[in-house]
Protein backbone atom coordinates (compact mmCIF):
# COMPACT_ATOMS: atom_id res chain seq x y z
CA UNK A 1 0.00 0.00 0.00
CA UNK A 2 1.61 3.38 -1.06
CA UNK A 3 0.30 6.76 -1.57
CA UNK A 4 2.55 9.13 -3.28
CA UNK A 5 5.29 8.46 -6.02
CA UNK A 6 7.21 11.84 -6.70
CA UNK A 7 10.68 13.56 -7.06
CA UNK A 8 12.06 15.00 -3.64
CA UNK A 9 9.77 18.61 -3.20
CA UNK A 10 12.15 20.15 -0.80
CA UNK A 11 9.85 22.22 1.08
CA UNK A 12 10.83 23.33 4.62
CA UNK A 13 7.61 21.90 6.87
CA UNK A 14 6.22 19.07 5.37
CA UNK A 15 4.77 16.26 7.70
CA UNK A 16 3.07 14.68 5.29
CA UNK A 17 6.29 13.57 3.32
CA UNK A 18 5.75 10.33 5.30
CA UNK A 19 3.57 9.23 2.78
CA UNK A 20 5.84 9.65 -0.59
CA UNK A 21 8.08 7.78 -2.03
CA UNK A 22 10.38 8.39 -4.96
CA UNK A 23 10.48 7.05 -8.05
CA UNK A 24 13.59 5.48 -7.95
CA UNK A 25 12.53 3.90 -4.42
CA UNK A 26 9.53 2.47 -5.88
CA UNK A 27 12.16 1.31 -8.94
CA UNK A 28 14.16 0.00 -6.40
CA UNK A 29 11.08 -1.93 -4.50
CA UNK A 30 10.12 -3.62 -7.73
CA UNK A 31 13.92 -4.76 -8.27
CA UNK A 32 13.81 -6.08 -4.43
CA UNK A 33 10.51 -8.29 -5.15
CA UNK A 34 11.47 -9.77 -8.35
CA UNK A 35 15.19 -10.73 -7.16
CA UNK A 36 13.04 -12.38 -4.72
CA UNK A 37 11.03 -14.21 -7.22
CA UNK A 38 7.52 -12.30 -6.56
CA UNK A 39 4.66 -12.33 -8.84
CA UNK A 40 3.21 -9.02 -9.70
CA UNK A 41 -0.55 -9.42 -9.55
CA UNK A 42 -3.56 -7.73 -9.98
CA UNK A 43 -5.55 -6.88 -7.52
CA UNK A 44 -9.05 -8.42 -8.43
CA UNK A 45 -6.97 -11.69 -9.13
CA UNK A 46 -6.18 -12.24 -5.28
CA UNK A 47 -9.04 -14.02 -4.31
CA UNK A 48 -8.04 -16.99 -6.76
CA UNK A 49 -4.29 -16.30 -6.60
CA UNK A 50 -4.96 -17.47 -2.73
CA UNK A 51 -6.60 -20.39 -3.01
CA UNK A 52 -3.71 -21.74 -4.85
CA UNK A 53 -1.53 -23.09 -1.81
CA UNK A 54 0.88 -22.94 0.18
CA UNK A 55 3.79 -24.24 -2.60
CA UNK A 56 2.22 -21.05 -5.02
CA UNK A 57 4.78 -18.82 -5.44
CA UNK A 58 4.82 -15.55 -3.50
CA UNK A 59 2.95 -12.58 -5.00
CA UNK A 60 3.17 -9.03 -4.67
CA UNK A 61 0.16 -6.35 -5.49
CA UNK A 62 1.10 -3.03 -5.46
CA UNK A 63 -1.83 -0.21 -4.71
CA UNK A 64 -2.06 3.25 -3.77
CA UNK A 65 -4.56 5.19 -2.00
CA UNK A 66 -6.17 8.41 -1.85
CA UNK A 67 -5.51 9.39 -5.71
CA UNK A 68 -2.75 11.17 -5.74
CA UNK A 69 -2.18 12.52 -9.30
CA UNK A 70 1.20 11.75 -9.42
CA UNK A 71 0.14 7.97 -9.04
CA UNK A 72 -0.72 8.59 -12.83
CA UNK A 73 1.63 10.66 -13.70
CA UNK A 74 5.03 8.79 -12.21
CA UNK A 75 3.96 5.37 -10.54
CA UNK A 76 1.83 4.31 -13.58
CA UNK A 77 5.02 4.61 -15.84
CA UNK A 78 7.14 2.78 -13.83
CA UNK A 79 4.59 0.31 -13.59
CA UNK A 80 3.65 0.04 -16.82
CA UNK A 81 7.77 -0.35 -17.80
CA UNK A 82 7.47 -3.89 -15.85
CA UNK A 83 4.49 -5.11 -16.88
CA UNK A 84 2.98 -4.82 -13.51
CA UNK A 85 -0.69 -4.01 -13.13
CA UNK A 86 -1.69 -1.14 -10.05
CA UNK A 87 -4.94 -0.54 -7.78
CA UNK A 88 -5.67 3.11 -7.37
CA UNK A 89 -8.27 3.67 -4.60
CA UNK A 90 -10.18 6.69 -5.36
CA UNK A 91 -12.28 8.15 -2.50
CA UNK A 92 -15.21 9.76 -4.61
CA UNK A 93 -15.56 13.11 -2.88
CA UNK A 94 -12.07 14.14 -3.38
CA UNK A 95 -12.21 12.85 -6.96
CA UNK A 96 -15.62 15.37 -7.32
CA UNK A 97 -14.08 17.77 -5.62
CA UNK A 98 -16.43 18.10 -2.93
CA UNK A 99 -13.90 17.35 -0.11
CA UNK A 100 -10.02 17.83 0.68
CA UNK A 101 -7.88 15.19 1.84
CA UNK A 102 -7.97 16.31 5.81
CA UNK A 103 -4.04 16.10 6.32
CA UNK A 104 -3.15 17.94 3.16
CA UNK A 105 -5.59 20.76 3.63
CA UNK A 106 -4.30 20.65 7.29
CA UNK A 107 -0.18 21.51 6.11
CA UNK A 108 -0.98 23.88 3.88
CA UNK A 109 -3.08 25.61 6.63
CA UNK A 110 -0.42 25.06 8.99
CA UNK A 111 2.54 25.96 6.74
CA UNK A 112 0.85 29.53 5.76
CA UNK A 113 -0.28 30.55 9.07
CA UNK A 114 1.58 32.37 11.89
CA UNK A 115 -0.86 30.73 14.58
CA UNK A 116 -4.28 28.62 13.92
CA UNK A 117 -6.90 28.54 16.42
CA UNK A 118 -9.27 25.57 15.95
CA UNK A 119 -12.22 24.20 18.26
CA UNK A 120 -13.19 20.41 18.65
CA UNK A 121 -16.43 19.76 20.12
CA UNK A 122 -16.40 21.78 23.43
CA UNK A 123 -12.25 22.29 22.78
CA UNK A 124 -10.23 25.07 21.81
CA UNK A 125 -6.65 25.19 21.05
CA UNK A 126 -4.64 28.34 19.75
CA UNK A 127 -1.29 27.44 18.72
CA UNK A 128 1.72 29.90 17.92
CA UNK A 129 3.26 28.62 14.87
CA UNK A 130 6.05 30.43 13.60
CA UNK A 131 8.90 28.19 13.60
CA UNK A 132 9.00 24.70 11.53
CA UNK A 133 9.28 23.18 15.42
CA UNK A 134 5.78 24.95 16.11
CA UNK A 135 4.50 23.85 13.10
CA UNK A 136 5.09 20.66 13.46
CA UNK A 137 3.82 19.95 17.48
CA UNK A 138 0.58 21.60 16.24
CA UNK A 139 0.10 20.02 12.67
CA UNK A 140 0.68 16.55 15.05
CA UNK A 141 -1.85 17.66 17.70
CA UNK A 142 -4.31 18.61 15.56
CA UNK A 143 -4.31 15.88 13.40
CA UNK A 144 -4.04 13.30 16.30
CA UNK A 145 -7.47 14.78 17.76
CA UNK A 146 -8.90 15.12 14.19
Amino acid sequence: MLHNVAPEAGCDFEPNRILRITPEFLERVIGFAISLSFDPFALDGVPARLTVGKDAKPFVVFTFDDDYRNNIDSASQILRKHNIPMAIYVPSNFADGKNDLLWLALEIAVRRSPSVVIELGCDRFHFSIRTNEEKARAFLQIYWTL
